[in-house]
């Protein structure tokens, strides 16, 4: 198990499963800090193809610790064989800003 507290360990897992090279720390610890903490227990996860065969829409359907019904969406994608959740940037080719283009 990860030291840190669990905010911090699902944070570290959500980047675990992002695409690589994407940029996601950030992201993944502001999802975490507002929907985390919840103790939800997966009930179902229904996945379609409908983007192609690199990418797919996964809804998860969950149920809070009172009995109420929660669903997430999420959109993954193919990253190297293995699927990611997209989340984050990908730094590679993103256009500098004019500002940083003027201090290179």
């Amino acid at each position: 198990m990860r030291g840190g507290t669990s905010t911090e360990r699902d944070a570290d897992a959500l980047t675990e499963v992002a695409p690589p090279g994407n940029e996601v720390e950030e992201e993944a610890a502001s999802l975490v800090g507002v929907q985390g903490g919840r103790r939800v227990r997966v009930e179902d996860v229904d996945i379609s193809h409908e983007f192609g065969t690199d990418f797919a829409a996964a809804e998860v359907v969950a149920q809070g610790k009172r009995g109420e019904e929660q669903r997430y969406g999420l959109t993954l994608s193919r990253a190297s064989g293995r699927w990611v959740v997209v989340i984050g940037e990908n730094p590679v080719g993103r256009e500098k800003s004019p500002a940083a283009a003027a201090e290179t």
